[in-house]
């Protein structure tokens, strides 16, 4: 009697190390993947900016050129200023975005899908084992050490956002967690949307910007190195600093 009921306590503990080991597995392959969407879509909200505030540059250029449209004076200095600008937040946001998110992107994908497939071939090899002890230890071995394995080869990992993603999921899906758990997990779910949204919120105003720009801030006056004249001294043929001198013909 003695030795059974070792036996059977030393196999639930068996499976309930295998049921945790796949958890963390789910976990850490959902939010790696929560991850690998969200910075790709950031990346290609940051192009999609970089490639608008482009044609902006563009539009502005052509409108500028000589004889294109009849433009201004106060609107022809507020183009001015923004084609200065503008090259200047394509830069930045050219060396802010940089291609090393994309590549982040690809690596916690591919990440995912390893973890996922790992924890399929724990389950099939938890279903084999056929509640043999032995067979069970050997699974928790080998599939541990390959989870081990497959964190420590990729380079980057999720962020916090994507864990509370994870889970804030799983509560709304029925998972068991302590109130003031799931609590703590809406609170920081809503703090770490809040600020995603305003980086993205952020992105898209920039697209309007010229335009608001041109709209609703007045033209920065110019400064005059030279003396105001009045339209008929324009028109005189006579040279302004030889005007004592000049007589009007007639």
């Amino acid at each position: 009697m003695g030795s059974n009921d070792t036996t059977g306590e030393t196999e639930s503990s068996l499976v309930s190390k295998i049921w945790q080991i796949q958890e963390r597995m789910r976990i850490t392959s959902s939010c790696r993947f929560s991850a690998s969407k969200r910075i790709r879509f950031d990346w290609n909200l940051a192009q999609l900016t970089v490639v608008v505030l482009s044609l902006w540059s563009i539009a502005i250029s052509y409108l500028l050129l000589p004889g294109s449209l009849d433009i201004s004076g106060d609107i022809r200095i507020k183009f001015q200023s923004i084609g200065i600008l503008l090259p200047v937040f394509i830069v930045a946001f050219s060396l802010i975005e940089r291609g090393e998110n994309y590549v982040r992107s690809y690596q916690l994908d591919n990440s995912a899908r390893q973890l996922r497939e790992i924890g399929d071939d724990l389950t099939a090899a938890v279903i084999e084992a056929n509640s043999r002890e032995d067979h069970l230890l050997d699974a928790l071995k080998t599939y541990s050490s390959r989870y081990n394995h497959s964190l420590e080869r990729c380079p980057v990992s999720h962020d916090d956002i994507d864990y509370w993603l994870v889970l804030f999921t799983d509560i709304v899906s029925g998972h068991r967690y302590a109130k003031w758990y799931r609590a703590y997990a809406l609170v920081a779910v809503l703090i770490l949307i809040t600020r995603k949204q305003m980086k993205r919120t952020f992105y898209i105003s920039l697209w309007l910007a010229p335009a608001l720009y041109i709209t609703l801030i007045p033209a920065p006056s110019p400064t005059r190195a030279f003396p105001q004249t009045s339209p008929a001294q324009r028109a005189s043929p006579c040279n302004l600093t030889e005007s004592a001198s000049c007589t009007p013909a007639g």
